[in-house]
């Protein structure tokens, strides 16, 4: 959600997991995330991010609408996505960069954040365009 001042503010607490190869990268989009009140978890894999994805959704106390993933759109991450999608996961997706020829933020309902060095206000836009998207599916 969106204040009147233009700042992402979240109901509960919100969860961030970033899955990012590049250790500088994903410490940066990590920082900008804590400084918009997200607790963050940081994986170098998607076997890691899998594992927590999973745990974090069978907790019952999870809030997943409140629950934002950033991702490198590699193959792997992206089925992994969509298998998520699939359990009717209603949480944020944001794709971070990656290579052009991996597509599909319109069927995971993800938005793209593109950029080597993207900055806090970059990371904001793109967590409330996942929201959003997520937020118009369920509607």
């Amino acid at each position: 959600m969106v204040d009147p001042q233009g700042d992402l503010q979240m109901a509960g607490p919100a969860i961030a997991l970033v899955v990012q190869p590049d250790t500088s990268i994903r410490r940066e989009i990590a920082t900008c995330l804590r400084d918009l009140g997200f607790s963050v978890s940081e994986f170098d894999d998607e076997c890691r991010f899998y594992a927590q994805a999973i745990r974090l959704m069978s907790n019952p106390g999870c809030d997943r609408e409140s629950m934002v993933i950033l991702a490198e759109p590699t193959e792997c991450a992206m089925r992994d996505l969509k298998t998520l999608r699939s359990c009717s996961l209603h949480t944020g997706i944001v794709l971070v960069d990656g290579p052009e020829h991996v597509t599909g933020e319109g069927k995971l309902r993800a938005a793209r954040l593109r950029g080597d060095r993207p900055s806090r206000d970059d990371v904001e836009r793109a967590v409330e365009a996942a929201f959003a998207a997520s937020r118009a599916a369920t509607q």
